[in-house]
């Protein structure tokens, strides 16, 4: 598995992406489920399937008095990704300036001009973005 950090000189060059996006952290049945739906997607539009994590962990960033057990490293988390069959993980460092972006900042400078996505992933309950404002249906439309 090809695993990336963003660099705002690049442009990857991965066929067709379909991204996963989340936290996955301890890549749990709901995360696995994710997973193999953004492994199907891309074997569809004969592309590759990619996950777009965040490091450290947000609740660690955002609330930094909240005492949350990481359930795996992010080097074990990285391990999970690829034995699913995950082709390529972005790993996007999380500040608090990072969380501040509004959600269409962030979908077109990360997903659109870095990644290049072509299809994108999430569960029910996922949120991005400053106050949360982005979730699944703000990336539908």
């Amino acid at each position: 598995m090809k695993i990336i950090k963003y660099s705002s000189n690049q442009k990857l060059r991965l066929k067709n992406p379909v991204v996963a996006l989340g936290v996955f952290d301890g890549v749990h049945r709901g995360h696995q489920a994710l997973i193999q739906k953004t492994i199907q997607q891309a074997k569809k539009i004969n592309g590759t399937p990619t996950v777009v994590t965040f490091f450290p962990h947000p609740a660690h960033v955002l609330h930094k008095n909240l005492e949350l057990s990481l359930l795996v490293s992010l080097e074990h988390r990285l391990e999970l990704l690829k034995s699913f069959g995950i082709k390529a993980c972005i790993v996007l460092r999380f500040t608090k300036q990072f969380a501040s972006q509004d959600p269409l900042a962030f979908v077109k400078k990360y997903l659109v001009r870095f990644v290049g996505v072509k299809e994108i992933v999430v569960g029910s309950n996922f949120h991005f973005g400053k106050n949360q404002k982005g979730n699944g249906e703000f990336l539908k439309s």
